[in-house]
């Protein structure tokens, strides 16, 4: 059993490795070096927030540190609000696309709750 666990830690550590060797070989390079989007982060949090508050109050505290850390990117992207920056319009086409993707994932994320709050029971 022991030389399973310790092949397995191997390879992780590898993998990591050469995930950690394509990041520093790209480093520099624009897609990956353009800085913080503090907007995403405040998205982020909000929705962190809105998933772990309701795993905090029904007792499942393995997955209530999503509420702090929720917290956390919530407030560090409202005071980075500043640094935001102007979103560009939309087409129509796009915009529409928008709208079915939210309204698909707000179904998603409510079938997902109402999932979650039967296996709670």
């Amino acid at each position: 059993m022991t030389g399973w666990v310790l092949i397995a830690i191997l390879g992780v550590a590898a993998l990591l490795g050469v995930v950690f060797a394509v990041l520093y070989k790209y480093r520099k390079n624009e897609y990956f070096n353009n800085g913080t989007d503090y907007r995403a982060l405040f998205w982020m949090g909000l929705v962190w927030i809105l998933f772990g508050f309701p795993m905090f109050l029904f007792g499942n505290y393995s997955l209530s540190g999503l509420f702090g850390i929720g917290v956390v990117f919530f407030i560090a992207g409202l005071a980075n609000r500043d640094k935001w920056g102007r979103r560009e319009k939309l087409s129509k086409k796009e915009q529409s696309r928008k709208v079915i993707a939210l309204a698909a994932g707000m179904v998603a994320l409510g079938l997902g709750i109402i999932v979650l709050l039967l296996f709670l029971r």
